[in-house]
């Protein structure tokens, strides 16, 4: 008797993998052999009709069939694409080799994902086969292909003569089926990462900035046309290499190091000031590894963009006597002004509301004129001085002394201030005034631009011939695409839009400073994560 599809009648056979094969299929090649050459074969072509040939083979070996087709589903078209067939194509296909789904017995295989037997198709009526020449088709058995959990295409077997299919032969073509589609699901997932990879690389090609791509383990995997052309090399001296061994500026290959190593999953950017004159912007971007470390932690590589900003940087004398000038000539009748609003503010029996808020409102426009007259004052000097005195300065004392600078803003916002210095630093060469003056404004930046009730740390550590000053707040955190205009004169980013005073020179005096002592400055940022800026001291002395 003739009987439909398993998914008619008993499957339970289907879910248990411990039978032999029928004697019908005995001395044919072992099913777990064909699994292998078919894995074997994907993994060693890459050309998805190779692998589907010797599948084909496979399945004809196995099953003993007098024909053979493997057919991928086409999404889009709702078709079978007859990809490979042997003894196929007279027997069922006589128009192309395409074979619509919409009621044929394909359309159950794959839309009701069942594995469709028939033994003697003469004598069965339960299918929806089409006519056959000759009727020299008698029994046939199709099996849906899958692949995470899809049926992604048919495996067809045909035999001449009516033939019995028992479980244990459906197990193993349903076994390899599947197997099938697993390798043509890998080939479409490579094709498609390829693709990704290649678009990728032909938009980092494209760029104006230098892009570098280096694993978890420091090593350069790939980098860009700008890359090579800002580092004067060629793929070969670089790929596979580390950031150590790499025949990078020496100056940029350091702080790269210093980045990739301190990251801690957060972007951070900073400034390079070559020997040759030129100024780079550099930004690390952490990129989060599928791989994790020994202690169970998650590994990072990281993408480096590097940009050479020399044409945004103003010569160091350009403009030097109009800022003093411009500060001198202001003073005075900045003063003048302010002491006469402070006169009026006196008069409050005389004033309406409108009166005071207007007078408030011209003082603290004054006060913020005078503050950046200050700023432009304190930038023209280090500019402008042609040799700082350097001496040894004990880092913590600087640190001491900024807190105490800091405390009133602080308390006034209700923050936390935490102190992360060890008791022993050694001492860095430079300048105690400026590098006081530059901490003050970096404490300032956090206390502004952390909530009341914030959190704010300072670290100061040694590492590696450098002392690093951090100043860390739990802040809204800043946009990466303006991270690095952050040290410029008179940039302000979007959150001075929220009514955060400032001048937009603070942190341009702290670069200002620090490249007076030879050293850099960096920030680390994400959204909502708070902000780390910070300083990096040369032990030996400054330029």
């Amino acid at each position: 008797m003739v009987e439909q599809s398993f998914a008619s009648g008993n499957t339970d056979y289907l879910n248990n993998g411990n039978h032999s094969l029928s004697p019908d299929t005995e001395g044919c090649v072992n099913p777990l052999a064909a699994i292998n050459t078919i894995v074997v074969a994907a993994s060693r072509s890459r050309d998805p009709d190779t692998v589907l040939q010797t599948a084909l083979d496979a399945v004809l070996s196995v099953s003993g069939a007098d024909a053979v087709a493997i057919g991928i589903l086409d999404e889009f078209t709702g078709e079978i694409d007859l990809r490979v067939e042997h003894g196929w194509r007279d027997r069922m296909v006589t128009q192309g080799d395409r074979i619509a789904l919409g009621g044929s017995v394909f359309e159950a295989v794959v839309s009701g994902d069942k594995v469709i037997v028939s033994d003697d198709l003469v004598h069965d009526t339960h299918l929806n086969i089409p006519p056959l020449p000759d009727g020299d088709v008698r029994a046939l058995a199709l099996l849906p292909m899958h692949a995470r959990g899809n049926v992604v295409g048919v495996v067809g077997v045909l035999f001449a003569a009516p033939h019995t299919f028992p479980g244990s032969d459906i197990v193993a073509l349903c076994t390899i089926a599947d197997q099938i589609g697993l390798a043509l699901d890998n080939f479409s997932l490579i094709a498609c990462a390829q693709a990704h990879e290649n678009r990728c690389s032909t938009i980092c090609d494209l760029s104006s900035e230098a892009f570098v791509l280096i694993d978890g383990q420091g090593i350069i995997r790939q980098i860009n046309t700008a890359a090579h052309i800002l580092f004067d090399t060629i793929p070969a001296d670089v790929i596979g290499l580390s950031l150590a061994e790499a025949p990078i500026h020496a100056d940029l290959a350091d702080s790269l190091r210093s980045a990739v190593r301190n990251h801690h999953g957060v972007n951070t950017v900073f400034e390079t000031l070559l020997v040759d004159g030129r100024t780079l912007s550099t930004a690390v971007v952490p990129v989060r590894s599928d791989m994790t470390a020994s202690n169970g932690t998650a590994t990072y590589g990281s993408v480096i963009v590097v940009r050479d900003v020399s044409n945004r940087q103003p010569s160091r004398f350009t403009g030097r006597d109009f800022i003093h000038d411009i500060a001198h000539d202001l003073r005075n009748p900045l003063g003048a002004a302010l002491g006469a609003l402070a006169m009026l503010a006196g008069e409050q029996d005389n004033q309406s509301d409108l009166q005071r808020e207007l007078i408030g409102i011209a003082t603290k426009s004054i006060d913020r004129a005078q503050q950046l007259i200050e700023d432009l004052s304190y930038l023209e000097q280090i500019l402008n001085t042609s040799q700082f005195e350097y001496q040894p300065v004990d880092v913590r004392d600087v640190v001491e002394r900024g807190v105490i600078d800091i405390q009133a803003a602080v308390f006034q916002r209700e923050q936390t201030l935490e102190i992360d210095v060890p008791d022993f630093l050694p001492p860095v060469m430079g300048n105690d005034y400026w590098l006081h003056q530059a901490l003050k404004n970096l404490l300032s930046n956090a206390n502004r631009y952390t909530a009341s009730g914030g959190h704010i740390t300072i670290r100061a550590y040694e590492q590696h011939d450098q002392v690093l000053v951090e100043v860390h707040d739990d802040g809204p955190g800043i946009p990466l695409e303006i991270q690095p205009r952050l040290f410029e004169r008179f940039y302000r980013g979007p959150t001075a839009e929220r009514g955060i005073s400032g001048t937009g020179l603070g942190l341009s005096i702290v670069k200002a400073v620090v490249d007076r002592h030879g050293g850099k400055v960096f920030v680390s940022s994400q959204i909502n994560k708070g902000s780390v800026f910070g300083m990096i001291l040369p032990l030996t002395q400054g330029s």
